[in-house]
């Protein structure tokens, strides 16, 4: 192959290659962030956060779960769902204002949180527990 072949070859590759990563970078961003994970907990403090955070919760039989929820927004929008194995809601908030409340998980089974935030300012700390009965 040609010196010339070869050159046209290696730059086709190397846009192919910049367009795969155009494609595959997200659209998600944060700013100054600090995040904390544990099994029972998921918390951000952030300056900017756009994304998707997402994670399990497994609610055995007979051991009902209370999750806990604090918002602060000072700007944009954080929309937070949880939804069972089915994907029936066990709770939806959209354009959630600053704010604490609290959700009994009472079936067993696996459930998904989701935290979906679009320019959001501020903060969000949920944990989960037995329910004190």
């Amino acid at each position: 192959m040609s010196p010339l072949w070869r050159s046209v070859f290696s730059f086709k590759g190397f846009l192919a290659m910049m367009m795969a990563a155009l494609l595959l970078t997200s659209c998600e961003s944060t700013k100054m962030a600090v995040e904390t994970n544990t099994p029972t907990s998921m918390t951000m403090k952030y300056a900017k956060f756009t994304g998707q955070k997402e994670k399990d919760i497994q609610v055995e039989k007979g051991q009902p779960l209370e999750v806990g929820f604090e918002v602060t927004t000072d700007s944009g929008q954080l929309d937070i769902s949880l939804t069972d194995s089915q994907g029936n809601p066990s709770y939806q908030g959209k354009q959630i204002q600053t704010s604490s409340f609290v959700v009994q998980l009472d079936q067993p089974g696996n459930y998904r949180l989701e935290v979906k935030g679009k320019q959001h300012k501020g903060s969000f700390a949920i944990s989960w527990g037995s329910l004190k009965r």
